[in-house]
């Protein structure tokens, strides 16, 4: 076994550990993706006035995450230039699905 692979416990029961661990939890979380958009996800999601094309890609890294929508709240020192990326990508990959977009936000939680 490679140092790295000790390092990163890619051997032995942890690994499996880990993958029972995630998909236990990803057996958990799955009833949730089918649940509507909530609280800020409309605004976020569905109103958001720079993420409905990924060729905005450089205002995502010019502006505060809240600057995006339609009420701009003022300064909040939110600068999320990644999550305004996802969320474009969301909207590219899965148009206004709640479920697709739960979906994806799960599964990229479980692969973290």
């Amino acid at each position: 076994m490679s140092d790295v692979s000790k390092r990163l416990g890619a051997e032995g029961p942890d690994r499996w550990l880990g993958l029972l661990l995630v998909i236990v939890s990803g057996l958990v979380y799955l009833p949730w993706t089918s649940g509507s958009l909530v609280w800020d996800d409309p605004v976020l999601i569905l109103e958001n006035l720079v993420t409905d094309r990924l060729s905005n890609v450089a205002i995502f890294f010019q502006v505060e995450l809240w600057d995006t929508t339609p009420k701009p709240v003022g300064p909040t020192g939110f600068y999320r230039p990644l999550m305004l990326l996802d969320l474009s990508i969301d909207r590219v990959l899965f148009a206004n699905s709640p479920r697709a977009l739960r979906l994806h936000s799960l599964l990229w939680h479980l692969g973290t």
